[in-house]
C-alpha cells in the first residue's frame, strides 16, 4: 500500500487508492461476510471495460461488465470456462451509469452479505442478490479493466482492515513540497526475483531507486 501527500479530499478519494487498470490487486486477506468493494470512475463510449472478483486466473465471483455500445451492464460469473451463472443485461442501470451525472462520474457498490452479493450504481441497487457461486473467502484478487485508450476507472475503496498488493502500478503525484513523507507498506516476497520503489520525474529520469532483493533471488 502506497501512502501519498494529501491533496483535496473528496468523496471519491477518501479511504480510496488509485486503481490500475488490467493489474490483479491481490487483497491482504480474504473478503467476508459483512465487507464491500466501492469503485469510482468516469463513463466513457467506446469498448467495453469491467470490474471483476476473482479467486484465480478462470474463477470470477463476479464480473461486472460496463458496455456502452450495447448500452447495458452485463453481470456475470464463472468457474473454469462455464459463464452464464448470472447472464444479467441491464438497461435501466446502465442509464444511471452512464448519464444521471453531468460529468459522467459514476460509483459502483458490491456488498456482501450472507444471502449473497447486492450491486448498486450510484446509490441505487440494481438487481436481485446474487447468490455466492463459490465460497467468498476464496475470492482474493480484484481486477478493473480497460482498453488501452480509456481512463474509466479512478479509485476503489475496500473493506478498512484490507490493503492492496499490486505487481506493477504507477501513482501520479502533482507535486512534492519540503516536509512530505511516503510511506510504503508491503509484504515482503521470497519467491520473487526483486521489486522496487520508484520516484520518478519521467520514464528515463528517476530521483529514487530502492530495489528490494529476496536472498533466493540472483542476486545473492
Amino acid at each position: 500500500m502506497l501512502k501519498i501527500p494529501e491533496s483535496k479530499t473528496t468523496e471519491e478519494s477518501k479511504d480510496c487508492v488509485p486503481v490500475s487498470p488490467n493489474t490483479d490487486m491481490i487483497l491482504e486477506e480474504s473478503l467476508k461476510i459483512g465487507d464491500s468493494i466501492e469503485v469510482w470512475g468516469t463513463f466513457e463510449e467506446g469498448q467495453k471495460y469491467s470490474l471483476n472478483v476473482k479467486r484465480n486466473k478462470d474463477d470470477y465471483l463476479l464480473h461486472f461488465d460496463i458496455r456502452p455500445n450495447e448500452q447495458e451492464l452485463c453481470i456475470d460469473a464463472k468457474v473454469g470456462e462455464n459463464w452464464g451463472s448470472y447472464n444479467l443485461h441491464l438497461k435501466e442501470p446502465f442509464e444511471n451509469l452512464a448519464f444521471s451525472n453531468k460529468q459522467g462520474n459514476f460509483r459502483i457498490k458490491v456488498a456482501f452479505l450472507d444471502e449473497g452479493m447486492e450491486l448498486f450504481v450510484n446509490g441505487v441497487k440494481i438487481c436481485k442478490t446474487l447468490k455466492y457461486l463459490f465460497d467468498l473467502s476464496t475470492a482474493t484478487h480484484i481486477i478493473c479493466t480497460a482498453d488501452v485508450d480509456q481512463k474509466p476507472w479512478k479509485t476503489i475503496k475496500l473493506p478498512k482492515s484490507q490493503q492492496l498488493f499490486q505487481s506493477y502500478s504507477v501513482y501520479e503525484i502533482e507535486k512534492l513540497n519540503i516536509g512530505d513523507v511516503i510511506n510504503f507498506t508491503g509484504r515482503f516476497q521470497t519467491e520473487v526475483d526483486a521489486f522496487a520503489i520508484n520516484i520518478m520525474e519521467s520514464n528515463s529520469s528517476i530521483q529514487l531507486h530502492i530495489s528490494i532483493r529476496p536472498p533466493s533471488g540472483p542476486w545473492s
